[in-house]
């Protein structure tokens, strides 16, 4: 997580959106850098939105990934379940913008 902060900070394309869409099958190696580093990202003006496939990922990371915000948390139960999901995630990454 601390390299796409990293990574962010160095493309800071100011007047495009920024979105970070994560999407894992699994917990994280370093859970305990995910609120520090989502802070970061968010602070930098980044919407975080995360995607959980199956049921090994932690919800708990998840939701602290999104800066605590429910509606940015997408679940799918396999690979396949994505298809499910496309529309209401591009809906929400790329037309419900804060004003």
């Amino acid at each position: 997580m601390a390299d796409s902060y990293s990574e962010l900070k160095r493309l800071n394309r100011s007047i495009v959106d920024q979105d970070f869409v994560h999407i894992t099958a699994g917990p994280s190696k370093q859970p305990e850098s995910i609120s520090v580093e989502a802070v970061k990202i968010i602070k930098a003006g980044v919407r975080n939105f995360a995607v959980g496939i199956s049921d090994r990922f932690n919800e708990n990371e998840l939701l602290a990934f999104t800066g605590n915000e429910p509606k940015n948390l997408f679940t799918v139960p396999d690979f396949e379940g994505l298809r499910d999901i496309l529309a209401n995630l591009t809906q929400v990454v790329c037309c419900d913008k804060v004003s």
